[in-house]
């Protein structure tokens, strides 16, 4: 159904909002999903010995990752709805902001990452037929692969933030915003593998993998993130009002300050960094993973928004745009193929890696 509904919204009246939408869906589920492979990296570079449990859970989003490369090119055959710059050159930027350039180094970025990832991934899968012989040499193979992963995230990701996001106002620009999307991903995606955590540690049998421990140190993670991200959009806003320069305060005064986005702007306020941030100040719910999937929930729907409001009114400041069913529907999309990668990379093989249980701590 999703589909056909995003068909007929390409097809029918609604068809730049059906656009601007497909963009807000792409980066939005491909950045959950790259950033759920990242935590598992993060913890292998970490060598965290409690993260056999949530490193599964994040290697198992990586059959998203190759169905996000067909949706990148699919947009970019629709690049006049949502490229604002396509038909407005900016010469001053022309350099930077070109078709063929912009193009190859967003899909080079995309299939680079994606191969890394699937490296990643494949060489957990190759550890569980090496013999024990063979097992120091590939902790190390892993550790590089994993720092590897890291670092092209961190980059790629900036990359995204700067072309699919920030350039879509194209006069304005921030220097941070590059990392502040990175990260941002990176806090949702946490919330996501907090919220499969809790959903399929009965299941497949994971409790002793996906214990108190383990969402106590994920709800830590989730509560550090959300205040990191909070600290680079205030160091962000900071600059550009202290500045009040109006190629800078352009982009934010609509989105913050002028209705109908202004109640949007506090419902992301709220739902992506006070509520959160306030939920976990329990320390003995931190554990519970019935009571964390709640905030974990709310970062995620309201990192959704955030999104939405830092794409849409590029396009139209003057609406709430975006809400219509046939633009929405190509969330159910995005959302179906993700349940159906995760579940289906977990029911296969639903065991932690013997790789991640060596690095536990002796008694």
């Amino acid at each position: 159904m999703g589909s056909i509904g995003t068909g007929i919204g390409l097809a029918s009246s609604v068809h730049d909002e059906t656009w601007w939408i497909l963009l807000l869906n792409f980066l939005f589920w491909m950045g959950l999903a790259q950033g759920m492979l990242v935590w598992s990296a993060a913890f292998r570079t970490a060598q965290a010995s409690w993260a056999a449990g949530p490193n599964r859970i994040g290697r198992s989003s990586l059959g998203f990752l190759a169905f996000s490369i067909p949706v990148f090119l699919l947009l970019w055959t629709g690049r006049a709805h949502w490229l604002t710059w396509v038909g407005h050159p900016l010469p001053e930027k022309a350099w930077w902001l070109n078709e063929p350039f912009f193009f190859g180094r967003n899909l080079a970025a995309l299939v680079l990452i994606a191969l890394a990832s699937a490296a990643f991934v494949g060489a957990y899968r190759k550890a569980e037929s090496l013999p024990e012989s063979a097992k120091p040499a590939h902790h190390h193979r892993l550790n590089v692969l994993a720092i590897m992963l890291a670092v092209a995230y961190a980059l790629t990701y900036s990359l995204f933030g700067f072309d699919l996001m920030m350039s879509l106002d194209p006069r304005w620009y921030s220097t941070l915003y590059g990392a502040y999307f990175f990260v941002s991903t990176l806090y949702m995606a946490m919330a996501a593998m907090i919220l499969v955590a809790a959903l399929v540690r009965e299941p497949l049998g994971l409790e002793a993998h996906l214990g108190p421990r383990q969402f106590q140190d994920m709800a830590n993670i989730l509560l550090g993130f959300g205040i990191f991200t909070t600290g680079l959009f205030f160091a962000q806003f900071l600059t550009i009002w202290y500045g009040n320069l109006p190629e800078e305060t352009s982009h934010l005064i609509p989105r913050l300050y002028q209705y109908p986005w202004r109640g949007v702007a506090w419902a992301v306020l709220f739902g992506a960094y006070l509520g959160p941030f306030a939920l976990l100040q329990v320390p003995s719910q931190k554990a519970n993973p019935n009571y964390v999937r709640w905030p974990a929930l709310l970062v995620v729907c309201a990192m959704g928004l955030e999104r939405w409001i830092m794409i849409v009114p590029s396009f139209t400041t003057e609406r709430l745009a975006g809400l219509h069913p046939l633009a929405l529907s190509s969330g159910l999309v995005f959302l179906g193929v993700f349940v159906l990668v995760v579940v289906r990379s977990l029911s296969q093989r639903p065991q932690v890696s013997e790789m991640d249980l060596e690095l536990a701590l002796p008694d």
